[in-house]
Parts: structure tokens; sequence; C-alpha cells
């Protein structure tokens, strides 16, 4: 390149500190030549210093023999554009296939450009630096640029003596007078990511934990499932072949009989008082308290209780049962598969909402029985009502200065007061930054028609702040959130299913053994018409 007028190249590299393994530069041309200069942040060989080479390129593709002859320096630039270090001049350098490159093994100290780097981005760090022998001069710096390298690791890789480490080199620096409010900063930032990521772990394994024993449990109740599914099968084929069995004996048994005649007119089957009804037992009440009602969303049982010598039930559907917008409330009869076939209750029963007017709801006299295992209101109170009544009873002050007098205007900011809230109690990894703009101005409105808001106002403050930690947090608490959700979703419908394949089994195991206990009486005897019109009444039975 000597005969070629000189040229120059600049190859800017991003986040530099960052880098670990070689860089390449595009390919550019000089002198009639491609080259490429390929760099060494952390060192070729020799791990303390950089090193910058200058290669030809595609020399695979170049002929046989090839030569070619070249002056170059590197020149190292910080971001600014100031020169930062200057390599000597390397002369006639010859290039070829043997050696297609030349460069700076150890061209410039690492440390040396990193505190020339750290100089030029804080010019002030060390103006009012107190030491001034130059071997504890070089003691702080390598300490100082030791921290920094420490700081530039991620977050969740430090340990609690590093950064323990870390604070106190921190001290000793600022100590000696240097500047470092900016790394002071940096070490803050570092302590609290170390400690989203920490929370984060631990919730991680909490999570693991939870899918690892839900899908334990659900396996077991799949299990159980399909040993009920099989054992009804196999007694639905039991009862099928018993029932054929007994039409065949009894066939022979009339064939063996002597000819007779059955008249009989209005036959029916009367309704029978229920040996358990309590219309003649003692009033009782009983009380179930539900706490955070307003967060729930499935279904709430109570304890089985005692009443008239029964055992009950209730259960509350907080967010509606079919119907949506209302509260429902129903009473049932507790472990029905346990009581003997036939079984009757009949009852009146009232429904009472405390913390809210005490009024009775609606009071009812049904007969509960196998088909009708419950009685109740799916339309008890609606919830929109039921909200009000408790926002006014925890705010008291809430609308005192409340200035608008129309009824429809007041139904309107209930509305939207209630539908804010709502949005609120919803996990703030749920809600979009749409909806928060669109609740802080709902929540302006409703503040300048004179509602007192301030806790809804930190309510909202803090759901912005969780929603923002959220979103800077990784997605793995989440996902194992959503998991833990969906397998215990899979999980209540396989416990329903093993809980229906296991009335199932109870009933037609009491079946099999009612139909071989007629059967055995049958074997061994003569038919007469009351023996074949009480067969008759009780096929018909069945079949009903």
């Amino acid at each position: 390149m000597e005969d070629h007028k000189p040229t120059s190249y600049t190859f800017e590299i991003d986040n530099f500190s960052q880098k670990e393994s070689k860089i390449a530069s595009p390919n550019f041309l000089s002198g009639g030549c491609e080259w490429f200069v390929q760099v060494h942040p952390k060192g070729d060989h020799i791990e303390d210093h950089l090193a910058l080479f200058l290669y030809v390129a595609n020399s695979e593709s170049l002929r046989l023999g090839w030569k070619r002859r070249a002056n170059f320096f590197f020149v190292l630039l910080d971001q600014s554009g100031k020169e930062l270090y200057k390599t000597k001049e390397l002369l006639c350098k010859l290039f070829c296939a043997q050696v297609p490159g030349w460069g700076f093994p150890k061209a410039v100290l690492l440390k040396m450009l990193q505190e020339k780097g750290l100089f030029t981005k804080h010019p002030d760090i060390a103006v009012n630096l107190k030491p001034k022998s130059q071997f504890v001069k070089t003691t702080y710096m390598n300490l100082l640029l030791g921290l920094i390298e420490t700081l530039n690791k991620p977050p969740h890789s430090f340990s609690e003596t590093e950064l323990s480490n870390a604070r106190r080199e921190l001290m000793d620096l600022t100590e000696a007078s240097f500047k470092l409010d900016w790394l002071k900063t940096k070490l803050d930032e570092v302590s609290l990511e170390r400690k989203k990521a920490s929370a984060d772990s631990i919730r991680v394994r909490e999570l693991e934990e939870q899918v690892k024993n839900l899908k334990a449990e659900l396996n077991k109740e799949k299990e159980k499932s399909a040993t009920s599914a099989a054992k009804v099968l196999s007694l639905e084929k039991t009862v099928s072949d018993i029932i054929e069995q007994n039409k065949k004996l009894f066939k022979a048994l009339c064939n063996s009989t002597a000819n007779f005649g059955i008249l009989f007119t209005n036959f029916g089957i009367s309704e029978q008082k229920p040996e358990n009804s309590m219309e003649d037992q003692k009033q009782t009440s009983f009380t179930f308290e539900i706490d955070n009602f307003s967060e729930k969303e499935g279904v709430i049982q109570s304890p089985n209780f005692l009443s008239g010598g029964c055992e009950w039930c209730l259960r509350v559907h907080p967010k509606g049962d079919y119907i949506e917008d209302h509260l429902a409330l129903y009473l049932s009869v507790s472990n029905p598969e346990s009581l003997r076939l036939g079984w009757k209750r009949r009852a009146s029963f009232s429904f009472v909402l405390l913390n809210q007017s005490g009024n009775v709801l609606r009071t009812d006299e049904k007969l509960f029985c196998a088909e009708f295992l419950g009685w109740g209101w799916a339309r008890a109170l609606p919830l929109e009502k039921l909200q009000e009544k408790g926002l006014f009873l925890e705010h008291p002050d809430i609308a005192v200065n409340f200035r608008p007098k129309s009824q429809l205007v007041k139904t309107t900011y209930m509305d939207l007061l209630l539908g804010l809230i709502e949005t609120l109690n919803k996990p703030p990894h749920g809600l979009s930054e749409t909806e928060l703009s669109n609740a802080r101005s709902e929540l302006i409105d409703l503040t300048e028609a004179g509602f007192k808001l301030d806790w809804l106002k930190t309510k909202l403050d803090e759901v912005s702040l969780e929603r923002k930690k959220a979103s800077a947090d990784g997605s793995g608490v989440q996902e194992f959130e959503k998991q833990v959700k969906n397998m215990k979703l899979e999980l209540d419908t396989e416990k329903v299913k093993s809980a229906t394949c296991a009335a199932k089994v109870l009933s037609l195991e009491q079946e099999v053994s009612d139909l071989k206990d007629e059967l055995n009486k049958k074997e061994g005897q003569t038919v007469t018409p009351k023996d074949f019109l009480k067969y008759l009444v009780n096929s018909w039975k069945r079949r009903v």
C-alpha cells in the first residue's frame, strides 16, 4: 500500500466494555485491496491487554502466491471522539497466504484503557483525591475499576457477600474523596434488582412445588375416577344380568302354576309424609362467615350443620349462578348418598345477610329428596346493591360532599365507582395501560363530583406501581401462576367427575344388593297373583 494514497477506516463498537470474544469489522477497501480489523476486547492469549490486528479479507479467493505490503497503525477513540490511545506505526509489513494478518497482541493494558475511558466519562471523579503517593493512587484505582467491573455483572448473579464487599469498597473510595454518586446509584439499582430476582426465584420455587403437588393430586383423582368408572360399568352389567335372571326365573315360576286372572282399577302410589320432616322441630339458626367476600369467584360451601335432626350445608355463588348480576343462595342436604333409599325432608328456611340491612331476603318451605337435594334463590340479591351497601359501611363518609341531586346522575356515578373498584381489584399484571389511564380519568370525574376517594387513589397508585414491577420482572412467575390456576380447574373438574362416579357406584351397589335379595327369595317358591302384582309394580318403579 506504500505507492497508494493513505486512507483511514473507522470501526465503531457499541457497549465495548461488555464484549468478551473477538470482534471483526466489516470489510473495507484501501489501496485497491480488501481488509478487515479484528479486535480482542479481553486479549489474545494475553488476558490483561487489548489486542488489535489488520487482516487481508477473502484471502482464500485470491490467486496463488498473492502478496501485499502495507504501513498501518491504530487509534482508539472514546464515545465523544477523543483520542484514548495510539499504537506505533508498523512499516512495510508483508501480508501473504502464510501470514494474512499483522497487529498488536499487547496494544494497551486493559486497565489503562478503562482508566482513560473512566476519566473521560467522569472528568471530576478524582479532583479532590487525598492520597498523593502514586502507589496508593494505583491501589485505589484498581479497587475502583474492580468495583465497576463487579457492578456490571447481572444482578441475580450477586451473592450477599459480594454486595456487602461492594458497599465497603465504595465507602473506602468515597472516604478517599472520589466523587462516585453515579456509582452509588448503580449499586442501589443492583441491590434492588437482586432483591426482586430473589423474591421471584422464591415465588417460582413455591409455584413449582405447588404444580408438583397438584399434578400428584390430579393423577390420584384421575386414577380414582378411572377405577370408579370401571366399577360403574361392571355394576351396570351385573344389574342387567340379575334383572334378566329375575325375569327368566319369574317366567319359569309362572309357567309352573295354574292360570289366574287379575283385576285392579285406579292403581297408583301416594306420597308418604317424610320421616325426617322438620315441621315439628324447634327452629334453629346457622351463621356462615365468609372472609374477603368481594374477592371470591367460585362456589362457596359452608361446613355441615345439624338442624331438625338432619345435616345441611349452604352454597353461596358470589358471582351468580347462571345469572351473573345476582347473588345466589341455596340450602342443600349433606351426604345424601349415605341416606336410606326414598328419603325425604321438608324444611322452612330463610337467609339473612349480615353487615348489610339485616333484613330477611326471602322465606320458603320446600321438600328435599334424592331428586331435589337443594333449594334456594338464583336471584337472591343484585350484586350491585350488595356492593353499594358494603361500600358505604366501609367508607361511611364517601359521599357526604356529593353534589348531584338527580337520582339518575347518582346511579350513573355509583355504577362508575363500583366499576372502578372492580377494575382495581383485578391482578395488577392483568391491567393494560389503557385500563389504567381510563381508571385515572374516572377517579378524577368521581373526585370532582364530591366523592371522598383518597383510599381509592392510594389503591390506584399501588396497582400502577405493581404493574410496573410486574412488567419489569420476568414472566416466569406469571407463567407458573397461570399453570397452577389451570391445574386447579382441571382438578376440580376431575373431583366432580370422581364424586359423580362414586355416587353412581353406591347407587348401583345398593340396586345389585336389592336385586340379589329379591332373586334369592324367589328361588324355590311358587308364584301367586299377589307375587305377580308385586313384581309388576317393582318393575314399573325401576323403569320410572
